[in-house]
């Protein structure tokens, strides 16, 4: 398995500055969310900023693994909003399908942002298999993927568990909608077994290693970690995991960040 890490913990609009301190203590990838790395995503990246952004993620030894926190600060989209943000939405994702695929990565990891309210779990289905039908040509276009990730009911109240990331999955039939894990929603929804993660087994494109709060992993949870660990291994994982924390101490950057590291390559092997 390979370790990655989310820009998140990295300054804002200035990852790149830490990329070849991050490839020194053994990380070999990035996970970009847009929000974190430009300061309008919404309106397009110009094809430079993309271009430099990969040119020296790559020139550091890291591969670009996708994008991630898709509607983090967008008020105005939503998945079920009313139908001029749907499509609002829809073109987003168009977009962001692309930035990804530019920039080398190949997933897009959907998480927080897609609340549905007062609407039916069956209504909400309909309208994210509509949604899905709409993309997945862009989606094969850039040779880009997108996971729903499944969340613990404190962050999201649609897709909560793995089956139901799978009955997505499922219904859609198309390599491009595939199961991504998170072991801080795992945590929370105290779901923790082998059938979890062997039912995903044949959809399973990516992993975020994390603890509940986004804080320093390893320092609570240590069991779950090393359970966890062991059946990605029992499936013969081989995919990145991402370290996902935010940015701990903006004095210091790479500590909080080598604490995580050293555990998660010392668990996950």
């Amino acid at each position: 398995m390979k370790c990655s890490l989310t820009n998140i913990s990295l300054p804002e609009y200035n990852n790149c500055e830490y990329f070849n301190r991050l490839n020194e203590i053994g990380i070999k990838g990035i996970e970009v969310a847009t929000s974190r790395a430009w300061p309008d995503s919404l309106h397009g990246v110009s094809q430079e900023n993309i271009k430099h952004y990969r040119q020296l993620a790559d020139h550091a030894g890291l591969s670009i693994v996708g994008l991630h926190s898709l509607l983090y600060g967008l008020e105005d989209l939503a998945l079920f909003g009313d139908e001029t943000q749907f499509y609002k939405t829809l073109e987003y994702f168009k977009l962001l399908s692309n930035v990804c695929s530019e920039l080398g990565g190949k997933s897009l990891v959907f998480g927080s942002g897609r609340n549905k309210g007062d609407i039916s779990y069956s209504n909400a289905l309909d309208r994210t298999y509509k949604f899905l039908e709409f993309l997945i040509p862009s989606l094969e276009k850039d040779g880009v993927y997108i996971c729903f990730e499944p969340l613990s009911s404190n962050d999201s109240d649609f897709i909560n568990t793995v089956s139901e990331s799978l009955e997505i999955v499922k219904y859609c039939s198309s390599p491009h909608v595939q199961v991504q894990l998170d072991v801080k929603a795992i945590i929370e929804n105290n779901k923790l077994s082998e059938d979890l993660i062997t039912e995903s087994e044949t959809y399973l494109k990516h992993v975020h290693v994390n603890t509940p709060g986004l804080g320093i992993v390893g320092r609570k949870y240590t069991n779950e970690h090393n359970t966890i660990s062991s059946f990605l291994n029992g499936i013969g994982y081989d995919g990145f995991l991402t370290i996902e924390q935010i940015m701990i101490n903006q004095n210091d950057i790479m500590t909080p960040i080598t604490e995580s590291f050293s555990f998660v390559n010392n668990v996950y092997k």
